[in-house]
C-alpha cells in the first residue's frame, strides 16, 4: 500500500483518476493549496475516477453531489475560506484496457 497526494481545485465538481483506490484518507491545506490524501494498493489492476465535490459555504449546488457523498469540511486561508467536500467512485476501469469495470 501507498499514500498518494492530489492536487484538488476549488470548482464544484471534478474528476480525478487514482491508481489501486482504496480511500480517502483526509482533505487539507497544504502551503496553500487545498490536497487529498488517498491510500492506494499499486497491485490493484484498475484506476478509480473518483468525483470530488467542492462546495463553499452559502453556494447553492444541485445534483452533482450527494448529501450521502459528503467526506469533510476543508478550511483554508487561516479558517477565511470554507469549503464541504463530497466524494464519489464514478467508476473504476482496468490499468491495462480503460475500460470501464463493475463497481
Amino acid at each position: 500500500m501507498i499514500i498518494l497526494k492530489y492536487e484538488i481545485k476549488a470548482v464544484t465538481m471534478q474528476a480525478v483518476d487514482i491508481p489501486g483506490y482504496m480511500r480517502t484518507l483526509k482533505v487539507a491545506e497544504q502551503h496553500g493549496k487545498a490536497v487529498m490524501w488517498c491510500l492506494c494498493d499499486p497491485e490493484r489492476d484498475y484506476i478509480t475516477r473518483l468525483g470530488v465535490g467542492v462546495v463553499p459555504t452559502g453556494v447553492s449546488f444541485g445534483g452533482e453531489v450527494s448529501e450521502d457523498d459528503y467526506f469533510g469540511t476543508l478550511l483554508m486561508d487561516g479558517g477565511n475560506l470554507v469549503f464541504h467536500i463530497f466524494l464519489h467512485v464514478i467508476k473504476n476501469m482496468s490499468k491495462d484496457s480503460m475500460e470501464v469495470t463493475n463497481n
